[in-house]
């Protein structure tokens, strides 16, 4: 009857460190399965790096033009101002008049 209970109890300790094992070959895997997705990913984000740097670089200068554009239509309106006072002094009406 001991012999049983022993002969039960080493089977029941086989079965736990057979799927014990079963379980570390599982997390080892998995382990693999991620140290390879993080290299791809890491290799994603190399790749990407100079892509962003490019798109700073583009968003930087269009920024300079915007701000280049903003300061010549100002300097136009003003131009149109001091033509509007000296040259024309008001008589905007007669010229869109003789423009029709």
């Amino acid at each position: 009857m001991n012999e049983k209970r022993y002969e039960k109890r080493l089977e029941t300790q086989g079965n736990m460190i057979s799927r014990q094992s079963k379980q570390i070959e599982e997390l080892e895997s998995q382990v693999i399965n991620l140290k390879l997705e993080i290299e791809e990913k890491n290799k994603i984000i190399n790749s990407v790096a100079p892509l962003r740097e490019e798109l700073m670089q583009n968003v930087a200068q269009t920024k300079k033009y915007m701000e280049e554009s903003k300061e010549l239509v100002n300097e136009l309106r003003k131009m149109k101002d001091v033509m509007n006072h000296t040259v024309f002094k008001g008589r905007w009406k007669i010229i869109k008049y003789l423009l029709k």
